[in-house]
């Protein structure tokens, strides 16, 4: 499979195609839906038919059909089919587009779109690393050319959201709706119908017992199924007693729930706070003695529940789900002295909760909502397993087991709405006695603890995440004192300038980055905390780098941080930015200052893999201009733009850790097209002579067929587009400005 860039094209094999768009699954990111559209040779759809989405998932000539969605390793998945024989000949073209509701692009992690022909593998595969404010985006596009049919990777966004999609291609203002309407199309396909949204799935919010349980034997007989001894003790092979669902009181049930709502919410950018915690509540209780099978019923919703037990013997005490066939599927408690309570979770389907007990006493068992789990804020202690609840901010979580080198000790994390087995984090799993510090992301965030003897868990919230208002100032008056901004994770803050009125950079540096994530984005926000369209931003792997943050001077702005690992920021005032002279050096990002007149830069870079970076021109009043794109194996020669104030920054982008070198050249070194010029990548050329036919050209084999020439203002800043593709335009005498990734030839028709 090939990774095509924005712009690139590539051929297709047989079909018919098979299209998946792709995004990673984060809870609070915004509902995404998958779109084709049909076009003519016009670029226009000939009616609302030409529109095909999750609600209306078939054209009427059966060629471009919507297959639905579905989650798969973490990804939200959706899929369109277009058969290209069944295409009528009217069709040129079958984008492929996508909507957002309740958040932009930018806030989307790894959007992408792969297609296939026929059976085998995918061909091409177009990945978003772009995206900012925009709420429709036309991701790529089917589209005969030669009789053929190619692929291409077109990502082009639009932050006025789907009515300025629809205006582009002529689409009915009720066949593209402005704002997608959550449901199936949006994430993946469901089976049965949500739950409210203020309830975990899986949960019940009854007052206590759930309906359905079977009724209590009377005195003196057997309930169905089971054999009893004289007296009613029970047999050795025991009989399902019936839980009686003893409730809590109200005034248990409330004080949960109060004690639960003073559990701090997660800090601002947090991945799970879209996750509600349901209050505590006991929805069984059940005091028995020796061996019992206990039936409980079955859930109005599945989901997982917590088990508490308390024993009052010595003894060994074992519980167990069974199975629909009665045979022993989970062991949830398998102890001895000196555990006499402990906590555990269970993970049960749509079928009633049965458990059989092994026990040489008594014991009371009770079943409890998820809300109910023992608070995790500062220090807690315990012997044997528990479940504990973490909502606040991202943090350390320091674990001790003080128990013998023979004790069992493990733990986990899980999300409230991932508590399976297989997805849950492991934290620890060690014999005997040991302390370890594991790093835990912003609740509301489970902690599985599997333990045989004493343990401790310490909580301290990591750099830059606070529990309280009083934390949170407290650490703006440092970084106010100090221009210093620390923290983890994603975080959103505000950056103060020292210097209003004039720019200042941002400095980042990864002060500890995990080996197995290692992605790092900063993105400055508008004033309804979305992601500012016209910020620059940084997607690296890089230690360190540098962000022109305030190219306006302004006071201060605010910006999310979204990676892994602990990060710090440092704001410098302007005078401390390098100034580009002739030539200048470095590696990764870096902002520089220019003062002169208009003139050309030459760019460079070096890395061990294939890398793509980025060249910008930003102006006095905070305008940006790309001067162009370079690859390790792609120098660049672009306009150095300088406005009429007589200096600009020069900004260098880089996805990865590169060492790049520029050079400013006199206006003098620009070649002149007289008759026939050919090049490699973007250039700056100069029309000599008067306005003529030129044709455009891009190699054949190569990737891309996109080429854009624009002409150029005083200031080398792009005026007029000229053209998009290959063909043949009439070019005005003075600077044009090239921009393509490929070899390409300019022919003069006079």
């Amino acid at each position: 499979m090939t990774i095509i860039i924005k712009g690139a094209n590539t051929p297709l094999p047989g079909g018919p195609f098979r299209i998946t768009v792709a995004r990673e699954s984060r809870p609070g990111t915004p509902l995404v839906a998958a779109t084709a559209v049909l076009l003519d040779a016009a670029g226009r759809v000939r009616g609302e038919a030409d529109v095909v989405r999750g609600d209306r998932p078939s054209h009427p000539s059966g060629a471009v059909r919507h297959m639905g969605g579905a989650t798969e390793d973490g990804l939200l998945v959706q899929r369109l089919e277009v058969d290209e024989k069944a295409v009528e000949p009217a069709v040129q073209r079958v984008l492929i587009a996508v909507l957002a509701a309740g958040g932009t692009f930018g806030t989307t992690a790894g959007l992408s779109v792969e297609v296939a022909g026929g059976e085998g593998p995918p061909v091409a595969r177009y990945e978003v690393t772009d995206a900012g404010g925009e709420t429709a985006l036309v991701l790529g596009e089917c589209y005969r050319r030669n009789g053929a049919w190619r692929f291409r990777a077109v990502g082009q966004g639009y932050s006025a959201g789907p009515a300025a999609l629809a205006a582009d291609y002529g689409i009915p203002a009720e066949a593209l709706p402005t704002a997608p309407v959550p449901g199936p199309a949006m994430t993946e396909v469901h089976k049965e119908a949500a739950p409210p949204p203020d309830v975990i799935p899986g949960l019940t919010t009854g007052k206590t017992v759930p309906g359905g349980a079977p009724a209590a034997a009377g005195p003196g007989q057997a309930p169905a199924g089971g054999r009893q001894k004289a007296g009613g003790s029970p047999a050795a092979s025991p009989a399902p007693a019936v839980a009686r669902g003893v409730p809590a009181s109200g005034a248990q049930v409330a004080a949960q729930a109060a004690s639960l709502a003073k559990v701090p919410g997660p800090a601002a950018g947090s991945e799970q706070g879209s996750v509600p915690v349901p209050a505590g509540e006991v929805f069984h209780e059940v005091h028995g003695e020796g061996d019992q099978v206990l039936s409980f019923g079955r859930p109005a919703l599945k989901g997982p529940l917590i088990i508490e037990m308390s024993v009052a013997g010595s003894g060994r005490f074992t519980v167990a789900t069974l199975n629909h066939e009665d045979a022993q599927d989970q062991v949830l408690f398998d102890t001895t002295a000196p555990v006499r309570e402990a906590r555990v979770l269970a993970v049960r389907g749509k079928r009633a909760l049965r458990l059989r007990v092994e026990a040489a006493g008594a014991w009371t068992l009770r079943v409890l909502s998820l809300g109910a789990a023992r608070q995790l804020d500062g220090t807690v202690s315990g012997t044997g397993p528990d479940v504990l609840l973490h909502g606040g901010p991202a943090a350390d979580l320091t674990l001790s087991h003080h128990g013998p080198r023979s004790a069992r000790f493990e733990a986990a994390t899980a999300r409230l709405d991932r508590v399976e087995p297989a997805q849950r984090k492991p934290l620890a799993d060690d014999d005997g006695r040991g302390e370890a510090t594991h790093p835990v992301p912003a609740g509301p965030l489970l902690v599985l603890v599997s333990a045989e003897a004493d343990w401790t868990a310490e909580l301290t919230p990591a750099p830059g995440h606070h529990r309280t208002p009083e934390e949170a100032e407290r650490a703006r008056a440092r970084s106010l004192t100090t221009g210093v901004y620390e923290g983890r994770g994603t975080l959103e803050l505000t950056v103060v300038n020292p210097e209003p009125g004039r720019p200042a950079v941002v400095e980042f540096e990864r002060t500890r980055v995990p080996k197995r994530h290692s992605w790092f984005w900063i993105w400055r926000l508008d004033e309804k905390g979305e992601v500012d369209q016209l910020s620059i931003y940084s997607t690296t792997r890089d230690a360190r780098g540098q962000l022109l943050a305030f190219a306006k001077g302004e006071p201060e702005v605010r910006v999310r941080v979204e990676g892994s690992g602990d990060w710090r920021l440092r704001v410098r005032p302007l005078d401390t930015v390098e100034a580009l002279g002739k030539r200048a050096k470095g590696r990764g990002q870096a902002v520089l200052r220019y003062a002169g007149p208009p003139a050309l830069i030459r760019a460079t870079c070096d890395g061990s893999e294939d890398i793509i970076s980025y060249v910008h021109t930003v102006q006095p009043d905070g305008t940006s201009d790309r001067v162009g794109r370079i690859g390790t194996r792609l120098p660049m020669t672009g306009p150095l733009a300088v406005g009429p104030e007589g200096w600009c920054h020069v900004v260098v982008k880089l996805d990865h850790a590169a060492s790049w070198k520029l050079e400013v050249l006199p206006l003098d070194d620009v070649r002149e097209l007289k008759r026939k010029l050919s090049g490699h990548g973007w250039e700056l050329v100069e029309m000599t002579g008067s306005a003529a036919k030129v044709e455009v050209r891009v190699d054949p084999g190569a990737e891309s067929d996109g080429i854009v020439l624009a002409t150029m203002d005083a200031y080398l800043r792009p005026e007029r587009q000229l053209c998009r593709e290959p063909g043949v335009y009439v070019v005005p005498p003075g600077l044009i400005g090239v921009r393509t990734s490929e070899k390409w030839s300019l022919k003069v028709r006079r």
